[in-house]
């Protein structure tokens, strides 16, 4: 499963594999690679999205880490709970999403709608990864991209 989104700005593309060895249900996941079209460059997600203040730290530092789990996830529930209240709260599996662990290390990439933000969870909470709804629309997302970088993004709506 796979799915490519290209404009002149930014490609993505976004892969999945599930996989099933035996127990109760099969596991797998996604991933997406980000690209500035304009540079070649492979985007972090901190080049399109920044809560913090002055640089971004080093990729998998204490400071990076530190800032995903204590600013990074918070902003992200409170985004989605504004825009998405009723798919924030516990669900009949047991989904709840206002807790911000999920949502420290998500898997991201863009969409015709906005930027995606994949909820992560462990294997034995694996119906929960990944929400279909849990995208960042480009105009909510104009007031949080990283105005460091110079990356044009595809504000369609």
């Amino acid at each position: 499963l796979s799915n490519i989104f290209i404009t002149y700005s930014v490609l993505s593309i976004r892969f999945c594999d599930y996989y099933y060895c035996g127990g109760a249900y099969p596991d797998g996941g996604c991933d997406a690679l980000n690209f500035d079209m304009t540079t070649g460059k492979q985007l972090q997600l901190e080049d399109v999205i920044w809560f913090g203040k002055g640089k971004v730290p080093v990729d998998d530092s204490h400071e990076w880490y530190s800032y995903r789990t204590e600013v990074f996830a918070p902003k992200v529930v409170s985004i989605f709970s504004a825009l998405y209240p009723n798919e924030m709260n516990e669900d009949e599996t047991g989904c709840d999403y206002n807790e911000t662990d999920p949502w420290d290390f998500p898997n991201w990439y863009f969409t015709d709608k906005g930027l995606y933000l994949g909820a992560s969870y462990p294997h034995v909470n694996a119906p929960c990864r990944d929400p279909e709804w849990s995208i960042i629309p480009y105009k909510a997302l104009r007031k949080y991209r990283n105005k460091n970088v110079k990356l044009k993004l595809p504000f369609k709506n």
